[in-house]
C-alpha cells in the first residue's frame, strides 16, 4: 500500500514489560499491553485508559505529541489504586 507524500501512517508500537527498551518518533502512537491491574498508562504529563481484553490482559493507547521533547521516558503502568505496577523505559526520537 502507497501513501502520498504528505500523509504519514500512525505507526503502532507494541510493548511488553520483557522489553528494554523502544525507540518512538514524535507524532507515533504506543499500543500498551499490560497486566490486567493495569487501568491507565503514564508517560510524562499524559495519562490514558486501559481497557481489559478477552485475553485478561489490557490494552491502551498512548499518543505521542509531534513536538514532544526527545528523550528518555518512563511509561508506567498503574492499578486503580494510582500505584505503579509496571514501568518500561521509552526514548521519544525526532
Amino acid at each position: 500500500m502507497t501513501y502520498p507524500d504528505y500523509v504519514r501512517p500512525t505507526v503502532l508500537f507494541l510493548l511488553f514489560a520483557a522489553c528494554s527498551s523502544a525507540a518512538i518518533r514524535q507524532g507515533d502512537t504506543i499500543r500498551v499491553h499490560g497486566d490486567p491491574a493495569a487501568v491507565s498508562a503514564r508517560l510524562a504529563d499524559r495519562t490514558v485508559r486501559m481497557f481489559p481484553q478477552a485475553d485478561g490482559s489490557s490494552l491502551g493507547l498512548m499518543p505521542i505529541q509531534f513536538d514532544q521533547k526527545p528523550g528518555d521516558y518512563k511509561l508506567e503502568l498503574l492499578d486503580k489504586s494510582g500505584a505503579v505496577v509496571s514501568t518500561q523505559p521509552v526514548t521519544i526520537v525526532d
